[in-house]
């Protein structure tokens, strides 16, 4: 929660419960009994959308579900830091893994609060208050006692005119990207095969050309520490995090393979870029060199698709919440190998269709940084 602003005083703002512009609908209904016809899980929201374009079919599902109504918020309680939250402009049954939420229209001008849920002010505030390491949970008793700055209603009135706006700009964007993201999918599936031979290509185990690296280092409690994010978004810093003096950690070097053994199953590859020289991991995040003959790039596009990870599924060890896939099962994996000299021209091809998704990205930051003023009461 931050002061408000000597703007945000003279308009009228004020500091208000998020249980005061929301209520949380707990009703439940079993798919297999249920009169609806839409299924929403947490799979169906897509990071930073404000609605719902997908859904399933009660009948993929099993276990009680979230009753949900046209206009309600879907809200991912589990890793806020994913920002998955959306309107359904349709009824039907969601994830007991999300929050149902209603606007309150005593406060809150309707259509305004997935606008204020999508500013860094409240997905920060949510990642804080989730509690749990393996999968973070938001608690609805806590989420309600935080409290956001509000604008008056008509000014809220006012602000979404310029919000819709914005959202229409993004779903072109959205859509821009989707397209890239099938141009690239396509662009591996018929160059970079996961299964079938590739032309020219023969059959290898990764393992041919990766070593595990385990270069003793530092204990937990000294340890400067990495993290590997989900979907192949990078290894960073891990700020601020403690460990023990029991734990052994070891260094890695800028150019290594890595992955997190407990996020496999979604996407936790990366590269180790040049700024985190000198930083460490636990064997929870094994780290591999690489051999000249296969491009660690080249490597991670062909392992950063959901149909190659998810193809481990099998091979995780481990209890319901905390499945691992062990090096040497990755290790293991057979690929249709092609050299040196086609994986630079596949890394050519891929870089082209990446430029412009960055591109698209940052647009999209624009507009969340529009969204973000116009909220916030920047003037």
């Amino acid at each position: 929660m931050s002061p408000l602003t000597a703007y945000q005083l003279e308009s009228g703002w004020k500091l208000l419960r998020f249980g005061d512009l929301a209520r949380n609908i707990s009703k439940r209904e079993d798919p297999a009994t249920t009169d609806e016809k839409i299924y929403v899980g947490l799979e169906h929201i897509e990071p930073r959308h404000l609605r719902v374009n997908r859904f399933g079919s009660p009948g993929d599902v099993i276990g009680q579900k979230l009753k949900f109504n046209a206009g309600d918020i879907i809200f991912g309680k589990r890793r806020a830091y994913q920002r998955k939250a959306a309107v359904a402009n349709f009824s039907g049954i969601c994830s007991a893994h999300a929050m149902v939420l209603r606007e309150n229209n005593e406060f809150i001008f309707p259509g305004f609060l997935i606008h204020l849920m999508h500013t860094d002010v409240f997905m920060n505030t949510a990642i804080r208050i989730s509690e749990g390491s393996l999968s973070p949970t938001i608690k609805w008793k806590i989420l309600a006692e935080q409290k956001f700055p509000v604008p008056p209603k008509n000014i809220q009135s006012t602000l979404l005119d310029s919000l819709t706006k914005i959202e229409e700009i993004e779903s072109s964007i959205f859509a821009v990207t989707s397209s890239l993201n099938t141009l690239l999918a396509s662009y591996k599936s018929k160059h970079m095969p996961i299964r079938a031979k590739a032309k020219q290509a023969k059959i290898e185990k990764i393992g041919n050309f990766l070593t595990e690296s385990k270069i003793p280092g530092s204990t937990g409690d000294v340890a400067k520490k990495i993290t590997v994010k989900l979907y192949g978004l990078g290894a960073i810093a891990k700020d601020g995090a403690s460990g023990s003096v029991n734990t052994k950690y070891f260094l890695r070097k800028p150019g290594q393979f890595i992955y997190s053994k407990l996020d496999f199953l979604n996407g936790a590859f990366a590269i180790i870029p040049e700024e985190l020289e000198g930083y460490e991991s636990t064997t929870d995040l094994p780290c591999f060199d690489v051999k000249d003959t296969l491009h660690a790039e080249w490597l991670l596009h062909f392992v950063d698709r959901t149909e190659f990870y998810e193809s481990f599924t099998h091979s995780a060890k481990g209890g319901r919440k905390a499945k691992r896939i062990s090096p040497q099962a990755f290790l293991s994996c057979e690929f249709p190998y092609v050299g040196p000299e086609t994986q630079s021209e596949h890394l050519s091809a891929i870089k082209k269709i990446v430029t412009e998704k960055h591109l698209m990205e940052k647009k999209q930051k624009i507009m969340f940084r529009l969204r973000e003023m116009l909220i916030s009461g920047v003037k």
